[in-house]
């Protein structure tokens, strides 16, 4: 018999007797060989499978999740400029470091927050294809890099560039009108909008088997370690980096950077003779408007007559640096507790909701299902990987007019995107079953929130076993690296 295996470099020919070949399928190798052959043949299938069925709609759904980020980025957050929006998670690192190299370019601010993300995400691309596989880590950095790319086509274009366009209005523009209630909320309206972009944009890669990068390696990681919602762990590491970056942030900013809100909110309240220790108040005076040559007077009767007026001008005034520093750190912590933080904290809530409202992969059901058939509706809720209790108990179901019937009533507990998917299948092995679904906040105790993929891979196994060629192929090789082992074995 002879045994033809093709490797990478050449083709090897070896001539083995049926009694060879016998005891080389007996031997303790064969079946290891054989079985690993087996596995790489089956993930190569699935792969094949993929890209034949899968991979171009998941491109597509990936390229409009990375436009709508980009859009939701360089449109609603950067271009609330420094003391604006920040996202949650990674991105808000990815912000502050943007902000820092371009503090006065919102536009660089934008196309720099995609490079930053993509280089603090680099050891965590290496963690997540270690821990959470191939394709998760592939389809989410292929989802970053589509984010850079659509940055760097969006700001070159001419007229709608971020720079030049604006999908609600200038930010900028209106951040630096008198009335500071239009900043305020018009960067809550900000929020709003970038957040629900952002969270379809995310919904649409967790469809995919993707996600935006970041912490979500490590929480993706984390909950199926632990069995945790990753949707809650997710919005906790959020809210924590959220409010660790607005910090970092503030300490940042240089006086004429805080609205004049937040200093004519501190200048009102110091003394008088604050406000007359001030470095370079004397010149500030002697240039501003109260100043008159002709009849010359102090700022310390200007502060007598006509107080608010003065405090007014000095808080407008953005060339006037010479605060305390006490007055500074008053102004850091109302800034910190102020509109950026809240607006900020809005974004990551309606991201939060617009997620589970596009993909609802966290949100629990309870469902009863009525059936005269539980042992065959039991049977395919577990071969289609359910893996939570079933519980199941006698019902008598009685209509108007009609004799009692005796049914019995499953009871299972799934994610709503789970049982979307199995829902038809089920609902197929008893056609006269009724299901009645019932939200459900929490469950207490082990519950797994996964389907385990059995049918996938029994496909795949039927697949490959009624391919005859590669069946024999894949013996051939198992024997022949059999035969190598024992070879090198005997020689030793």
């Amino acid at each position: 018999m002879k045994i033809t295996v093709k490797t990478k470099k050449k083709t090897k020919v070896v001539s083995l007797s049926e009694q060879q070949v016998f005891e080389i399928k007996a031997s303790e190798f064969y079946e290891k060989i054989h079985n690993t052959l087996i596995s790489k043949a089956q993930i190569s299938l699935m792969r094949t499978t993929y890209f034949k069925r899968a991979f171009w709609y998941e491109f597509l759904l990936l390229c409009l999740a990375a436009f709508a980020t980009t859009i939701a980025i360089d449109y609603f957050i950067s271009s609330t400029g420094k003391t604006g929006l920040f996202p949650g998670g990674l991105g808000s690192f990815a912000r502050f470091l943007s902000v820092v190299t371009y503090p006065d370019n919102a536009s660089q601010q934008g196309s720099f927050y995609f490079v930053y993300y993509f280089l603090l995400n680099i050891p965590l691309i290496i963690f997540g294809y270690l821990k959470l596989g191939v394709k998760f880590t592939l389809t989410t950095l292929l989802y970053m890099v589509l984010s850079i790319g659509f940055d760097q086509i969006i700001t070159r274009l001419p007229v709608i560039n971020p720079t030049e366009w604006h999908f609600v209005l200038d930010y900028q523009l209106i951040s630096s009108l008198q009335d500071s209630w239009n900043t305020t909320i018009w960067l809550f309206v900000f929020a709003f909008f970038g957040g629900a972009l952002l969270g379809w944009s995310l919904a649409t890669t967790y469809k995919v088997g993707a996600s935006s990068g970041g912490t979500d390696f490590l929480t993706l990681w984390f909950a199926k370690k632990k069995n945790k919602d990753i949707g809650t762990i997710n919005r906790n590491m959020n809210f924590v980096i959220l409010f660790i970056v607005i910090i970092s942030n503030t300490m940042l900013l240089v006086p004429e950077d805080f609205h004049k809100s937040f200093k004519y909110s501190v200048l009102n309240s110091s003394t008088n003779a604050e406000i007359l220790n001030l470095n370079g108040i004397d010149e500030w005076f002697k240039s501003s408007p109260l100043w008159n040559e002709s009849q010359p007077t102090t700022l310390a009767d200007a502060l007598k007559n006509s107080r608010q007026e003065v405090l007014r001008l000095l808080s407008t005034d953005p060339n006037f640096s010479g605060y305390s520093s006490s007055m500074l750190a008053i102004l850091r912590v109302k800034f910190i507790f102020g509109p950026t933080l809240f607006a900020s904290v809005i974004l990551v809530i309606v991201q939060g909701v617009a997620i589970n409202v596009s993909y609802p992969k966290n949100v629990k059901r309870t469902i009863l299902l009525t059936t005269t058939k539980p042992d065959e509706v039991k049977k395919f809720l577990f071969d289609s990987g359910y893996r939570n209790d079933v519980l199941i108990h006698e019902t008598e179901i009685h209509h108007s007019g009609r004799e009692m019937t005796k049914k019995k009533v499953l009871t299972i507990t799934t994610t709503l995107m789970n049982w979307k998917s199995i829902e038809k299948g089920v609902m197929n092995v008893d056609l006269d079953m009724n299901a009645n679904v019932i939200q459900t906040r929490a469950v207490k105790g082990p519950f797994i929130s996964e389907l385990k993929d059995e049918r996938r891979m029994e496909s795949i196994k039927l697949k490959l076993s009624a391919d005859k060629k590669m069946m024999n192929k894949i013996d051939k090789e198992a024997i022949y690296k059999t035969w190598k082992r024992m070879q090198s074995k005997i020689k030793k």
